[in-house]
């Protein structure tokens, strides 16, 4: 292939990739255990009871239903279900899009979650920092990084250390006292 017909080829290409779907950049500040604690407005660990897609004002919207089986901040109206709302997804005829680093969800896995009680592309506090998926014993982030205890009983992020139970009612003590 001449020099030519190799700048045409790739020029060509970067032009299929670039029509292919629209995908949102997406860039945020990694927060700290204690920024994201005290932004919580609403904390749960549940489990994902059902996923689907709605079109709002033309845009896909990823809608998450958590059944909560244990309520650490704010409010659930009393119910023992939450939903959330997360910009992007594939509408039914193949139209949508993703936004990089957008948490997807599974029916039936188990999650900690911090969010926030308003509607944003993702409600969850920073973004995607404030959910922690449960692994066996563990809690592991989006990049796999685990909640935990330190040798005094402080919940930290990154450890290798406690019991799953023992996090969680750590987690719900430094929530109640930042309320």
């Amino acid at each position: 292939m001449s020099r030519f017909n190799t700048i045409r080829f790739v020029a060509a290409l970067l032009a299929a990739l670039l029509m292919s779907g629209p995908a949102g950049a997406t860039t945020y500040r990694e927060l700290s255990l204690p920024e994201m604690l005290d932004s919580a407005q609403i904390a749960f660990f549940g489990t994902v009871a059902a996923v689907r897609i709605e079109e709002r004002e033309g845009e896909p919207w990823t809608v998450v239903e958590f059944e909560i089986e244990r309520l650490l901040a704010g409010s659930a109206d009393n119910s023992p279900a939450l939903e959330l709302s997360f910009l992007g997804g594939d509408l039914p005829g193949g139209a949508g899009y993703r936004i990089n680093l957008m948490p997807g969800f599974e029916v039936g896995e188990q999650v900690l979650l911090l969010a926030y009680a308003e509607n944003y592309i993702s409600p969850i506090v920073g973004f995607n920092q404030g959910l922690w998926r449960q692994a066996g014993e563990a809690l592991l982030d989006e990049s796999g990084r685990r909640l935990s205890l330190d040798d005094e009983g402080r919940l930290v992020h990154g450890g290798l250390e406690g019991g799953f139970d023992l996090v969680l009612d750590a987690v719900d003590r430094e929530l109640e006292a930042r309320q």
